[in-house]
């Protein structure tokens, strides 16, 4: 208190942003009871702490109504809540489809695909990859897993050079 008073009092918000954040979210929470939004449930106190890890996270997943709630009224911009009973189920489809690949059409997918998620009308994934992530490009896939053994010993002693140079200039 002492310091915020020296630097003149600024804006809680500019001067201690995530105390600020934190006490909206008990402000939300409060009105929320006092306007009978909001039931004095016992659990309600310890789901309510997860609401402090958003100002940290893209996309906000949970399967609990209260979170769902307060949600809208918490999450800042850019940021999403995602259902979590959906995102589950969708993560199941996607298991289900890479597990009935055979070895080959994995390896394929891989290279051309990498870790980007297959496009899908209403898929939360794809979504929130292409919101977070770079984008997809032909190529953007795991490259390595089509190189040649020539490129692959290229690959490595350039990597071997990199990893001299980081460890020589450690030394001065």
């Amino acid at each position: 208190m002492l310091t915020w008073s020296l630097v003149g009092r600024p804006d809680l918000r500019e001067y201690a942003p995530y105390a600020s954040y934190c006490l909206r979210v008990l402000l939300v929470f409060i009105g929320g009871i006092r306007s009978k939004l909001i039931s004095l449930n016992s659990t309600n106190r310890l789901d309510l702490e997860y609401c402090y890890y958003l100002p940290f996270c893209m996309g906000f997943v949970s399967r609990d109504h209260l979170h769902r709630d307060l949600s809208t009224a918490l999450l800042g911009p850019g940021q999403v809540f995602i259902d979590g009973n959906q995102l589950k189920s969708e993560l199941g489809q996607l298991a289900d489809e890479w597990d009935a690949l055979s070895a080959e059409q994995r390896q394929e997918r891989e290279a051309e695909y990498g870790d980007y998620p297959p496009e899908r009308e209403g898929s939360i994934t794809a979504m929130m990859w292409k919101k977070n992530m770079r984008p997809w490009t032909p190529g953007s896939g795991n490259r390595a897993l089509h190189m040649s053994k020539e490129e692959e010993a290229r690959l490595m002693a350039k990597l071997d050079e990199i990893s001299e140079a980081i460890e020589s200039a450690e030394r001065k």
